[in-house]
């Protein structure tokens, strides 16, 4: 039986974060287009009655929505790059949209987006590594469909700080099931075989290519 070597490379999931796009694009779309019409008058409610109130509700509207479609697209455009790539010296996460909720239970999913788009922290894309010998542990929790993948580890922050500023460490990170294109089992396997095996780490190429 011949040995397959385990992937390297983990892209996200990017169909959910496409139809998010569509969705709310196409709302938006057509919130800030009839409402300008309804406040000019080209467009009239069915009863006759002027439309000043419903073109001033859509264009109201339609802020919300746009933010939300923008952010939709920058998500789409940054998981062109893979979100998790095992290298030669360690582990390479491409972080997308980390939020200072992400460790707060409980939180609405309208609170969360909220919060994404107006401390901005929604369009911040940050790769972060942690070195094989820093790998304390992973694990997955959660139920079905909603699981999530933990990385125990000295997570360095600095491989692309804001503004040349050196990076804090962080003591794990977390992926929900949406996360990858591939389950959670998967990237949990890959991982641990790498980090056993010495001589297959060697065969990786450099994080710093």
């Amino acid at each position: 039986m011949s040995y397959q070597t385990p992937p390297t490379q983990f892209r996200g999931k990017t169909w959910i974060v496409v139809v998010n796009a569509i969705v709310f694009g196409g709302l938006a779309g057509f919130c800030a287009v009839l409402g300008p019409l309804f406040l000019v008058g080209v467009l009239k409610p069915a009863d006759g009655r002027p439309g000043t109130g419903a073109g001033i509700a859509l264009s109201i509207i339609s802020v919300p929505l746009v933010l939300v479609f923008v952010l939709a697209v920058f998500h789409v455009l940054a998981r062109r790059r893979p979100v998790l790539r095992l290298c030669r010296e360690g582990l390479e996460i491409n972080l997308l949209g980390a939020s200072s909720l992400d460790d707060v239970p409980l939180v609405p999913v309208f609170v969360r987006l909220t919060w994404l788009i107006v401390s901005l922290q929604g369009f911040r894309q940050q790769l972060v590594r942690a070195r094989w010998e820093d790998l304390r542990g992973l694990r997955i929790t959660g139920p079905p469909m909603a699981r999530t993948l933990t990385i125990a580890a000295a997570v360095d922050r600095s491989a692309s700080p804001p503004d040349g500023q050196p990076g804090p460490k962080a003591n794990r990170v977390s992926f929900g099931e949406a996360a990858f294109a591939r389950p959670l089992d998967q990237v949990a396997s890959a991982i641990q075989a790498y980090h056993r095996n010495a001589k297959l780490r060697g065969r990786l190429p450099s994080w710093s290519r």
